[in-house]
């Protein structure tokens, strides 16, 4: 196929210049093939979720459950097991008890499923095969290691910078940080937008940072969409985390296609801006009509040491 040159939205009123032959390379070196079809989402969802009657000794018989805790939360717990053929893998298993959720919890965690299972990329979480019987689902994901959640990290420095005054007016991030961090971002959320995909709650409670490897992984995809589903005649309820939500969703709720990949890059703006500031643009009673109205402050002495280019890459 020839070469050509083609545009992807970015962003309010912004666009990103590429080739057809960029693109084919990313999707050659990601190695997935897209799916975009709902009949394939459908595959996909009954390729990934082994439903059986014996669920919990199907998954036994192909993990062995360790006494290490990962996580709790409301209606289970994350242990980590181990592959009884190489125990040297470790995976994360959710164990959720279906009687505490209703039924459009139930799908909307089998959707969550069926999009993870489409995405592979090495700045997302990995999701390997899930099981469901009558009582429980068990939901198999890769082990994140020595991990913190962003938001933790932007904590953190800031307590650090109010310890120091003379480090009060300094970024939180330095400009060098924010352009790994960025470049690492944007190459998962161009596999995830490419897949048809659209997050719909990036934020840094939803961004964590690998210090490990020193890397990032993208978790959390419980809200998000495949865009064949946002029907023209189909209105949409804002979902999202409303600091994060980009004008469009305010300006035109309850219509339909208003969560589209441009609404995930103004949550990466927004990201990028609290990670300079250590606080959000946009705040207050009027929440609303500043994300729709108003343009962020750049004035602060921190955005001294962000160049123009960094400036612009938000704006």
């Amino acid at each position: 196929m020839e070469d050509q040159d083609i545009e992807i939205l970015v962003g309010r009123d912004r666009k990103l210049k590429t080739t057809t032959k960029d693109l084919s390379v990313f999707h050659k070196v990601s190695g997935v093939n897209l799916i975009h079809s709902p009949t394939k989402i459908k595959e996909a969802r009954e390729n990934f979720i082994h439903t059986s009657k014996q669920a919990s000794h199907a998954i036994r018989a192909k993990y062995k459950a360790t006494d290490i805790l990962l996580g709790e939360g409301a209606f289970g717990q994350v242990y980590q097991f181990e592959d009884r053929k190489d125990p040297t893998k470790k995976v994360a298993v959710k164990i959720m008890r279906k009687e505490l959720l209703t039924e459009t919890m139930l799908e909307i965690v089998r959707d969550e499923i069926s999009i993870l299972s489409l995405l592979d990329h090495e700045h997302i979480v990995k999701h390997y095969e899930s099981f469901e019987d009558p009582r429980y689902m068990y939901i198999v994901m890769e082990v994140i290691e020595d991990a913190v959640q962003l938001s933790e990290e932007i904590s953190e420095r800031t307590c650090a910078q109010e310890r120091t005054p003379k480090l009060m007016n300094s970024p939180c991030f330095s400009e060098s940080e924010l352009r790994k961090i960025f470049s690492m971002l944007i190459s998962a959320c161009l596999h995830i937008h490419t897949n048809g995909v659209t997050h719909r709650d990036l934020k840094p409670e939803n961004i964590l940072l690998c210090s490990k490897t020193n890397s990032l992984k993208i978790i959390d995809f419980g809200l998000s969409k495949k865009h064949e589903t946002n029907r023209s005649d189909d209105p949409q309820m804002m979902v999202g985390t409303p600091h994060y939500m980009s004008p469009e969703i305010y300006e035109k709720e309850g219509e339909a296609d208003i969560y589209n990949p441009p609404c995930d890059m103004w949550s990466l703006g927004v990201t990028f801006y609290t990670m300079v500031e250590n606080t959000l643009p946009f705040m207050g009673a009027e929440l609303q009509d500043q994300i729709v109205s108003e343009e962020a402050d750049f004035t602060s002495k921190k955005w001294k040491a962000i160049s123009e280019e960094g400036k612009d890459f938000i704006r």
